[in-house]
């Protein structure tokens, strides 16, 4: 009887530590963060969590909790950022070698979020207990995005309407591209090279909807270009591609 009570607590040692030492290696895939974002709105998340295993992972309540981070300033360290806000995916486990899709979404009030600020760098991980993975790396997600205030994004709403009311053709275009408006505006309609340098502009008046740029005048060669419109009614800027080799 001694050696059975001798050898039965060992016995749950091992039991408890096949149970808790389990390694998995979590991979956040084809992440898809807005370029930019709006302070004081939800910002939509979304992509793929690979586990490479060995083990599965699974977490204890059925959710898993997404840090987000931002800063302005360069990354000396991912591993000693901290969370400024985070997002929870409902996931009860990922099987080895598996991979699972989520989406979530965090409000955008982090302080770094700064409006008028471009090129913020925001980082995204899985939040895990500690020792429970065997490479952290792979854990962070990096982009950078725009931050931009309501306002800024009525007008960019507005202006993506417009653009969308514009017709630019034939496109691709040979020899002569036409642009026709929705109204009558007044402003300035311009072809832009991708060097953002205006090849030329024409005056937009009320009493014209219609407007043609002569490529072959102009000795456009072929190659990607960018038609766009200043004026009191709003901005626009559309791509046309130029194929002078037919």
């Amino acid at each position: 009887m001694r050696v059975v009570y001798l050898l039965l607590p060992v016995m749950i040692i091992g039991m408890l530590s096949s149970t808790f030492a389990q390694t998995y290696d979590l991979e956040l895939q084809n992440t898809n963060v807005p370029s930019t974002v709006v302070m004081g709105q939800m910002v939509p998340v979304s992509g793929d969590i690979k586990n490479h295993g060995p083990d599965a992972f699974v977490t204890d309540d059925g959710w898993l909790t997404m840090n987000v981070h931002a800063s302005y300033t360069p990354l000396v360290d991912t591993f000693n950022v901290e969370q400024d806000t985070s997002f929870k995916i409902q996931l009860t486990q990922i099987e080895a070698d598996s991979t699972i899709s989520y989406s979530g979404e965090f409000f955008a009030d982090i302080q770094n979020f700064r409006a008028g600020h471009s090129g913020i760098i925001v980082v995204v991980w899985p939040r895990l207990k500690p020792g429970q993975d065997t490479d952290v790396k792979n854990h962070y997600y990096i982009t950078q995005v725009d931050a931009i205030d309501s306002a800024n994004a009525v007008n960019t709403a507005v202006e993506d309407a417009l653009a969308a009311s514009v017709d630019v053709y034939p496109n691709p275009a040979v020899d002569i591209v036409s642009v026709t408006l929705p109204e009558a505006y007044a402003g300035t309609l311009s072809l832009v090279n991708l060097q953002g340098e205006a090849i030329t502009e024409i005056e937009v008046t009320r009493q014209q909807r219609s407007y043609t740029f002569s490529l072959e005048e102009l000795q456009i060669a072929s190659g990607v270009y960018m038609v766009s419109f200043e004026g009191n009614e709003g901005s626009w800027t559309k791509k046309l591609t130029v194929n002078r080799n037919h």
